[in-house]
């Protein structure tokens, strides 16, 4: 919630300062229902924990900054979603994939049973990051940055709502509450 919440703020503020993107009155108070309704999920995770919380917390900020600084320059630059993708996937394959074999060598991974890596490439490698990515790209470049990014706060509402079917988890009474407000921000946005 605090990578989504971060990008969310940053995509707006600087959409507005340097991509002239408007939200209105009307869409600037659903960001901050959306984010009230963020901060109710997320609320009593953020102020538990040990020492180290405040570090996981700054860097899932940091997170959320860079994600709102690719969502920037991916409006500011005009890049289609396409090439976006493309140039991503590549680049991260080269970077990625042999720093980890020198690092992580292949014994891991050879622990692992196939299916599961298999299951791996299918959801992390092609949904998460082809498809959503691509998706994504073009959301920005259709409704803006500071629009797209709202959308990103649907993630959570999704988890929860997915894991009421999938491992039959209730959320609490504070997370209905949270998905209630968020979403009704999330609709503010979209409308204004």
């Amino acid at each position: 919630m605090v990578q989504l919440g971060t990008a969310i703020l940053v995509c707006t503020l600087f959409g507005f300062v340097l991509l002239r993107e408007q939200l209105g009155n009307k869409g600037l108070g659903g960001l901050a229902v959306l984010i009230a309704g963020l901060a109710i999920v997320a609320g009593p995770g953020l102020f538990s924990g040990s020492v180290s919380t405040p570090i996981g917390d700054g860097l899932f900020v940091l997170a959320g900054a860079m994600w709102a600084a690719f969502t920037l320059f991916l409006r500011r630059w005009k890049i289609e979603a396409r090439a976006a993708t493309i140039a991503i996937s590549v680049l991260s394959a080269v970077l990625y994939c042999p720093a980890y074999l020198v690092i992580a060598g292949t014994t891991h991974l050879a622990a692992v049973p196939a299916a599961v890596v298999v299951e791996q490439a299918l959801v992390q490698g092609i949904l998460v990051g082809l498809v959503a990515l691509f998706a994504y790209g073009r959301a920005v470049h259709l409704l803006g940055a500071a629009r797209a990014a709202v959308f990103s706060a649907f993630a959570p509402i999704a988890s929860i709502l997915i894991g009421i079917v999938l491992v039959h988890e209730i959320p609490t009474p504070g997370q209905w509450l949270g998905l209630a407000v968020a979403s009704a921000g999330m609709v503010a946005i979209v409308k204004s």
